[in-house]
């Protein structure tokens, strides 16, 4: 009976009704008869079912007698609670109520840890529904970030390829006017030794222009003298070779 109680008190079970053939071979209870002879002794354990449990078609437990309510168990341990019952029964019907009073607690017991561990079990394959959502997501956003990095990497080879492109032509543009540049000076200097030489021709031909204006003027001063000398000699009777003055005179001509 004292067993019966605390079991009472740590939990208040909601069990399937109870057959009405109480053991094998037993009568059937009639409608509002009275409990069987078994449930009828104040304090025993068959009275302590008679008072916290109720039939029902689910199955409910309370920890805490005081607490807000009772709270629903598992599907799963809602049908074994309802076998053990059954078979509780049954023993009590065949032999005594005192053969299941110490197995009582620790069924009780069972159920609770089970239905303890039932419950953790759901709440983990929630949350580890919820890992996997967020397990997808991120490797989306993984292969997301992935395909935009490798878009950028290959972006950076192309301007890369491309800076190289650019730098190589225009290093070859450097090269070809670094030639033309040489070649312009190799000319300039060129032309610069050319105008040089012109210029010494030039002074050259000056020199060799004054030597024969200098003569040309010589002989023409010198003709002219030679014809006032002819002159002269002509009106004081001298004779000169005219053939000879005149063919002078071509040369002097041909000179200038």
């Amino acid at each position: 009976g004292a067993v019966g109680e605390v079991s009472a008190a740590r939990l208040s079970l909601r069990l399937p009704s109870r057959p009405d053939s109480v053991a094998e071979g037993g009568a059937a209870s009639p409608a509002g008869s009275s409990p069987p002879a078994f449930c009828r002794p104040a304090g025993s354990l068959c009275a302590v079912y008679s008072e916290t449990m109720e039939l029902a078609d689910g199955v409910v437990y309370q920890e805490d007698p005081g607490g807000p309510g009772p709270a629903m168990m598992s599907e799963r341990v809602s049908g074994l609670a309802g076998s053990i019952y059954r078979e509780f029964e049954r023993l009590i019907g065949r032999y005594d109520e005192e053969v299941v009073a110490e197995l009582m607690p620790l069924v009780v017991a069972v159920l609770e840890n089970l239905d303890s561990v039932c419950a953790h079990s759901q709440e983990t394959s929630v949350e580890l529904e919820l890992l996997r959502d967020d397990n997808e997501q991120l490797l989306t956003q993984y292969e997301r970030e992935k395909a935009l990095r490798k878009q950028a990497e290959e972006k950076f080879i192309e301007f890369e390829d491309s800076q190289e492109q650019e730098k190589k032509e225009i290093q070859i543009r450097v090269e070809a006017l670094e030639s033309q540049t040489r070649q312009l000076e190799l000319k300039a200097k060129n032309y610069a030794d050319q105008i040089s030489r012109l210029e010494e021709r030039e002074a050259e031909l000056k020199k060799e222009y004054n030597a024969l204006h200098s003569r040309h003027t010589e002989m023409i001063h010198n003709y002219m003298e030679h014809l006032e000398r002819a002159k002269f000699h002509q009106l004081t009777g001298g004779e000169q070779p005219e053939p000879i003055m005149h063919s002078r005179i071509r040369r002097c001509a041909s000179y200038s």
